[in-house]
């Protein structure tokens, strides 16, 4: 039985279609059958879902299905509607070149529209990503520089994990919070609602080794999201909550799951990469590449024994930590980092 952990481009590819289809399908019924659209609007629509089905849609118009969503549920008719005028209006883009694409997130370089409509996809629940604003020019320029040193040591290092990378992520949002320097808070994110983009801080650290590690991170995020698409994984109810490996905070068990399950994804890349790599990477680079695996599998350890002794998991669930644990044996992953 093929393991739903490790890095499957060619499965990707199928699910890839698979989303093609149901969000379609979905936006086909939203725009057009719940709430009949303006007269003026039925053409514009009716291009624009011929657009959509000619290729895979960009994470915004996810984030778009989002908001037509969220505001037919809570019955704010004046939001739906500007929702649909936005997808009347929608400037379609060429599909992207292979691998992510890496912008700021700025309403001047990438549209009002869709500036506003991914940082609401990005805000969370604990006020780290409700107030994001573009980085500093050179600091972008420099993440995109690292971003691009990390996907081209992938290539050398771990083409499985490369490749299922640029299916899973096509674009890389970078912005900053609210604090005082914008490093507090946050150094990645991502949402289903946003799927095929991730969001990093470039203020929060920039090295090869964290920017390689935080893209396999918020990368397993998405392809976690897709395991449970019509079956859920945990059972407990988000009343549950327990203490997680990576936030202060209790988590509901599904976040403690998803941080488990992830942390396990970043330990085996990365000890796959140092096994690798060769001389693609410096002393400095392993050094902090090994640290930074070490605390992954840490995490995942310290995770998995949460999920063991709190988690009620469908088999599904059952799976997915089976085939984590199984990969992180096979890998043999003690400590990696010397001394």
């Amino acid at each position: 039985m093929a393991s739903l952990f490790l890095p499957d481009p060619a499965g990707m590819l199928r699910l890839q279609a698979d989303l093609h289809d149901r969000l379609h399908l979905s936006l086909t019924h939203l725009l057009t059958e719940v709430i009949p659209p303006e007269p003026d609007e039925v053409a514009a629509i009716t291009e624009g879902l011929g657009r959509l089905r000619a290729q895979f849609p960009e994470p915004a118009l996810f984030a778009l299905h989002m908001a037509l969503r969220d505001s037919l549920l809570a019955e704010n008719a004046e939001a739906f509607a500007l929702a649909r005028r936005r997808f009347a209006a929608w400037d379609f883009r060429d599909h992207p070149s292979p691998g992510p694409v890496v912008s700021p997130l700025a309403a001047d370089r990438l549209g009002s529209a869709r500036a506003e409509l991914i940082a609401r996809a990005l805000a969370d629940d604990v006020g780290l990503t409700t107030s994001l604003t573009a980085p500093p020019p050179e600091a972008t320029e420099a993440m995109a520089a690292t971003i691009a040193r990390a996907d081209a040591l992938l290539a050398l290092a771990a083409p499985d994990w490369r490749a299922e990378l640029r299916l899973l992520v096509s674009e890389v949002f970078l912005a900053v919070n609210g604090g005082a320097d914008g490093r507090q808070g946050f150094a990645g994110g991502s949402s289903f609602d946003l799927f095929g983009a991730i969001l990093m801080n470039p203020l929060h650290r920039n090295d090869l080794a964290h920017v390689l590690m935080t893209l396999i991170h918020e990368s397993s995020h998405l392809r976690l999201f897709c395991w449970h698409l019509d079956d859920e994984v945990v059972l407990n109810g988000p009343e549950e909550t327990f203490r997680s490996p990576l936030r202060k905070q209790p988590r509901p068990m599904e976040g403690v799951f998803h941080a488990t399950w992830v942390s396990a994804r970043m330990a085996v890349c990365g000890r796959a990469v140092l096994s690798t790599a060769g001389n693609a990477l410096s002393d400095d680079e392993a050094l902090r590449l090994g640290k930074d695996v070490d605390q992954a599998l840490a995490t995942f350890r310290d995770g998995l024994g949460i999920v063991r002794e709190h988690g009620r998991l469908t088999a599904q669930g059952a799976r997915l930590v089976a085939d984590a644990s199984d990969a992180v044996e096979d890998a043999a992953l003690e400590r990696v980092r010397a001394g």
